[in-house]
């Protein structure tokens, strides 16, 4: 039986999440990288609806990296029985809220984006896109404290374009005759096994999760 090599090269670009959600149990970067201010990519401007007018509350700052930021908006609370919440992406390229929360409790309401509600209540990499526009939330109040909790990230406006090139000793490299290739073979019905030619652990340069890129 004659056997047949076939030679695959695979190429995924770094901005595509790679098996984003399932390759982590909870909300969690490996080696996050520590968040400096100075490297930020914009901003979320926040405001509070207080006796039918918008006031400036303050504003969060975020890279490409999904990251959980609160700020006190005890003082701008009125006498309405729900919280009306503005924000404003600032800067920066594409963004995606994981969650938002005022103590603890998910919106009511939102408007300016279509988004599931369910989508917003935990930290889970299940993302909406916050990309532009203004998005204002509704919140049930409660007695005392008013901390808004906002999961999010903003990405450069240029994204890294370099792709992800398998077998991982490809990357960076020109693809030739030198190249190294994955094989695998064809019986005589002209029917591959099925086996996995390869499972490589994939670091992102968009700010997406990392994670495992089967062939």
């Amino acid at each position: 039986m004659r056997k047949v090599q076939s030679l695959v090269l695979i190429l995924f670009l770094l901005m595509i999440p790679v098996i984003a959600s399932g390759s982590y149990s909870s909300f969690h970067y490996p080696n996050l990288p520590v968040f400096s201010e100075g490297k930020a990519n914009g901003t979320f401007n926040l405001y509070v609806q207080k006796e039918g007018k918008w006031q400036e509350a303050g504003k969060l700052s975020y890279d490409r990296y999904l990251r959980q930021k609160a700020l006190d908006l005890t003082k701008f609370m009125g006498k309405e029985e729900t919280l009306k919440i503005k924000l404003i992406k600032q800067g920066g390229g594409n963004a995606h809220i994981d969650s938002v929360l005022l103590n603890g409790n998910p919106p009511l309401s939102i408007s300016g984006i279509e988004a599931n509600l369910k989508k917003l209540t935990k930290d889970d990499f299940d993302v909406v896109d916050a990309s532009g526009g203004e998005i204002e939330l509704q919140f049930s109040k409660s007695e005392g404290t008013a901390i808004l909790s906002l999961t999010a990230r903003i990405e450069e406006k240029e994204v890294s374009k370099t792709p992800f090139q398998y077998p991982l000793v490809n990357l960076y490299k020109d693809i030739g005759h030198n190249s190294q290739f994955y094989t695998y073979k064809i019986d005589g019905s002209g029917n591959k096994n099925d086996i996995l030619i390869f499972k490589e652990y994939s670091i992102t340069g968009s700010g997406h999760p990392s994670g495992y890129t089967y062939g």
